[in-house]
């Protein structure tokens, strides 16, 4: 398992619904997950990442531009 679905996983587990931010997605599965997590929890995870040195904060909602399923 990835780590943001772990990451994701032990929150469920553990009655956790309003998952703010999250590091990655490094692959498209775990970016599909983390956006339908979000819909699910009505929340726009927000995606940390670093790039070009620079730590940046990215809603998930726009790493996703043909969402499935789609927007709500």
């Amino acid at each position: 398992m990835h780590s943001e679905t772990t990451a994701l996983a032990h929150a469920a587990i553990h009655g956790e619904k309003d998952i703010v931010a999250i590091t990655g997605p490094n692959c498209h599965i775990c970016k599909q997950l983390i956006y339908e997590s979000s819909l699910r929890s009505g929340i726009d995870v927000v995606i940390i990442i670093e790039e070009d040195n620079q730590i940046k904060q990215i809603p998930i909602s726009e790493l996703m531009p043909y969402p499935w399923p789609e927007k709500i």
